[in-house]
């Protein structure tokens, strides 16, 4: 990888070296924290930062405390199939970098997500690399999976009226990031973050790796998208039955509250994806409560 090259092909605001064997890739500010970040074998990093924690998701990100900010480190793995065999090796940094910019192109459109901060690539044999990629931490935060999954009505209509606001938080982010041309391809419950600091609510957006942008997306492609997300939902619901189908319903009622002929659209391709989807959900729900989830608890 030349340096001269991969400069070219960086977001605006992003610049790289090489440390070592590795390259960085950084906003200039945390330029020091990324190298250092580089030098350090994964053990050697424990030391340096004992405050390390291991996050929930795959490959188990780590949350370093930085002094300035605790920032999420992220190693990429293959999905699918082949996993198993292809692991966490990649055929060039093409993946890695298109987060990057995507990340960074969300945040400028206004979309609330984590700050991108840079990418750690390490070069392996035949070519391959591995990338690591660096975001900061949002902290007083849980995800819309936990949160649904926990969600109990309780005896107080605030519980009632605080679940309402939270799907239109969700409802309104989403479709801020649909408006800007974002098309975000793992568009799940796992993937919107809850922020709750002094009863000010915010939603995130984690994890646009393989997203795309366009310059308007097509009503095909948002109702993909929105459907993908319900199928989230679903499968939730089949673990928490306190949660209603009428809950889905609110939050598109507040994606598109003018538009009905959309919802009408969106509600008659959910229903012809019903029994495509039976299968899917079935097989997961078995697995949940085998306790095989794909979402393990963070451990060492």
């Amino acid at each position: 990888m030349k340096i001269s090259k991969l400069s070219e092909k960086l977001p605006a605001g992003f610049s790289c070296c090489r440390e070592g064997s590795k390259i960085v890739i950084f906003k200039a500010e945390w330029e020091g924290e990324l190298k250092k970040v580089a030098r350090l074998h994964s053990e050697r990093l424990k030391k340096e930062y004992p405050g390390i924690q291991y996050l929930r998701g795959r490959g188990r990100p780590l949350l370093v405390p930085f002094p300035r900010s605790r920032v999420v480190i992220r190693h990429y793995h293959h999905g699918g199939l082949l996993r198993g065999i292809t692991r966490d090796f990649l055929g060039s940094v093409s993946r890695p970098l298109a987060e990057l910019g995507m990340l960074e192109a969300a945040r400028r459109a206004g979309v609330r997500l984590p700050v991108p901060l840079g990418l750690i690539l390490a070069p392996a044999f035949g070519g391959l690399i591995k990338a690591d990629l660096l975001t900061v931490f949002i902290g007083d935060g849980i995800d819309l999976l936990t949160y649904c999954k926990g969600w109990r009505p309780g005896s107080g209509y605030k519980l009632i009226q605080r679940k309402f606001e939270v799907a239109a938080l969700a409802a309104k982010e989403i479709k801020k990031m649909h408006l800007a041309g974002f098309y975000h391809a793992d568009l799940q419950l796992k993937n919107l973050l809850l922020q709750n600091r002094a009863g000010d609510r915010k939603i995130f957006v984690l994890d646009f790796d393989r997203a795309y942008r366009a310059a308007s997306l097509t009503r095909r492609e948002i109702t993909k998208n929105l459907l993908r997300f319900y199928r989230s939902f679903r499968k939730i619901r089949m673990l928490n039955p306190d949660l209603r189908r009428r809950d889905a319903l609110r939050f598109l009622a507040e994606y598109a509250p003018d538009d009905k002929d959309f919802r009408r659209y969106v509600i008659r391709s959910a229903s012809r994806r019903r029994w495509k989807d039976f299968l899917h959900l079935k097989r997961w729900e078995f697995l949940s409560r085998l306790g095989m989830s794909v979402y393990p608890s963070p451990s060492e």
